[in-house]
């Protein structure tokens, strides 16, 4: 232990960054919005400005437990292994050393899923995307975000990371319901197709799911062995009310993190065990004045600039070794 941070703990986290651009314009997607040329005015020194301010966060996650930031981080709403390059490289959080894994998905506007790791805590083995395969009521397909596998060892045992976006509620919850239960779907066919090679392997499913804790869609994520469940360690955190983002004066929890019973101190992990969990929501993350106070402090109002963060807070969950 040094200056009271336990080395021995692994902090995983999760961020919807909310709309990481950079400043060029894509033929092969809709992001002309964030352009200097686009309604948004995204210009060169808000991009640099958004990287600063997303780096800033990440280098607080967990400061208690650790001394540099996350080992482990999924981020949402990233639009290609350039931002994630320039965010790195932010002296911010340069000597956190991350590496990256990510893919580009077919989403419309060209955002994806990553994880940022450090090499010395998580051993990289593989890496896999997976399509999730939706159609709207007229038969076309519809192009959403891929989801990520990542496996690895912590600590010396095998641990997998899902990381994932689903669909948004655009349309109304109930008519978009279908779309994220098949999110739901792919990400059970991949805890299927893990612990049917090893059914003690961890698992480790983190994302913006677009639904609560007690929505139908999150609840249908599942197991095929009783004896290493998927356990969603945000249920007790949204039964008090308290979220992640903010649509109208009322807080969602749709940043959550889940994970395989393996992990849990009455399992029989060798080296790993569940320590807290929680949502980073230091004060400068809120809204601080306006009609929007008490709101996570965003970095676009409509078109307008506003200079925050994120729509959304960041969470993350303690990893201790025994």
């Amino acid at each position: 232990m040094v200056n009271g941070i336990d080395s021995k703990k692994i902090i995983v986290s999760f961020y919807n960054v909310e709309n990481l651009f950079d400043t060029y314009d894509s033929d092969k997607t809709n992001d002309s919005e964030f352009t200097p040329n686009g309604k948004k005015n995204y210009t060169q020194n808000i991009y640099k400005d958004r990287i600063k301010n997303i780096s800033f966060v990440i280098s607080e996650i967990g400061n208690e437990y650790s001394s540099n930031g996350p080992n482990i981080i999924g981020l949402a709403e990233i639009e290609n292994r350039n931002v994630l390059e320039d965010l790195i490289k932010h002296p911010n959080i340069i000597n956190n050393n991350y590496s990256v894994v990510h893919y580009d998905s077919p989403d419309n506007r060209g955002i994806d899923v990553a994880l940022l790791y450090q090499s010395n805590n998580f051993d990289f083995q593989e890496s896999k995307k997976f399509k999730v395969k939706l159609i709207d009521d007229d038969g076309k397909q519809i192009n959403t975000r891929d989801i990520l596998l990542v496996s690895g060892k912590i600590q010396g045992e095998m641990t997998h990371l899902i990381v994932n976006h689903w669909p948004s509620r655009y349309g109304g919850k109930l008519k978009s319901e279908k779309f994220r239960k098949k999110s739901a779907l792919t990400v059970n066919t991949i805890i299927d197709s893990i612990l049917y090679i090893n059914p003690n392997h961890h698992i480790i499913i983190m994302g913006d799911f677009n639904d609560d804790p007690s929505d139908k869609s999150v609840a249908r994520i599942s197991s095929p062995f009783k004896s290493n469940s998927i356990l969603n360690l945000y249920i007790d955190i949204h039964k008090k009310g308290i979220g992640t983002s903010n649509y109208k004066g009322n807080w969602n929890l749709f940043d959550q993190i889940l994970v395989s019973k393996s992990l849990i101190k009455s399992r029989k992990s060798k080296n790993l065990v569940l320590g807290n969990v929680g949502i980073f929501n230091e004060p400068y993350l809120f809204q601080q004045r306006g009609k929007y106070k008490g709101y996570p402090f965003r970095a676009y109002g409509g078109n307008n600039y506003l200079g925050g963060y994120s729509d959304h807070f960041p969470i993350y969950i303690i990893l201790e070794s025994k």
